[in-house]
């Protein structure tokens, strides 16, 4: 429930939450000569979900969002952050 409330809050900007965690990927890769940035598309599917805001998906039926993952990857072993 706590969560529910955090999130609902008009206060709460997510920008600010992920602020910090933005600011270390960067210090981290900046840190590198070379980095992989390696990107994915998925759907998030909300089909017989009850929310507000959604578009249409591949198929028009689909109602939902399209998150695009970034996983960036230096030393090619270990991860710099995901966004």
């Amino acid at each position: 429930m706590a969560a529910y409330s955090f999130f609902d809050n008009d206060e709460v900007d997510w920008c600010a939450i992920l602020e910090a965690h933005t600011d270390c990927a960067k210090t981290r890769m900046a840190a590198h000569k070379v980095v992989l940035c390696i990107q994915d598309t998925t759907e998030l599917d909300s089909n017989g979900q009850e929310a507000s805001g959604l578009g249409p998906l591949s198929y028009e039926a689909q109602r939902g969002m399209y998150a695009h993952p970034t996983y960036a990857v230096f030393d090619f072993a270990r991860a710099a952050g995901c966004s």
